[in-house]
């Protein structure tokens, strides 16, 4: 009875983080990273490091929000500039690339990965020689 008076009378702490919300903190840190020309900002926590919210949030964000396909759009177009500035960075030297390969396998699913081609050719049977 209690929940059901909470949602009549509307009664209990308001949800800050609604979908306009995210969407605009979403967009604002796009346009930060756009902005940016120095690449400063390179990694998610650099981009909230003053806001009041933790990275857990925003990925609290992205499962609560991530069906919504503006909230989708703009979380990916914002997740692909950090990986280019990472990308961008350790092409040209400017990352330390331990830091840079650890960063993209375990936050963009890169993958060190060696094809090896492997050929059998078949031998030829040897001739029958009796010496005798």
């Amino acid at each position: 009875m209690k929940e059901m008076d909470r949602e009549i009378r509307g009664v209990g702490r308001p949800e800050i983080y609604t979908l306009e919300f995210c969407l605009a903190e979403l967009k604002e840190m796009y346009n930060t990273l756009i902005e940016d020309t120095e690449f400063n900002y390179v990694t998610l926590q650099s981009l909230i490091k003053h806001k009041p919210y933790s990275r857990q949030r925003v990925w609290d964000w992205l499962q609560k929000h991530g069906d919504n396909t503006e909230f989708s759009d703009i979380y990916q177009k914002l997740w692909n500039e950090l990986e280019d500035r990472l990308v961008i960075l350790g092409l040209k030297g400017k990352a330390n690339p331990a830091v840079a390969i650890f960063a993209m396998k375990n936050y963009y699913g890169m993958k060190d990965r060696q094809e090896i081609e492997h050929r059998v050719t078949e031998i030829p049977p040897l001739p029958n020689i009796i010496i005798e």
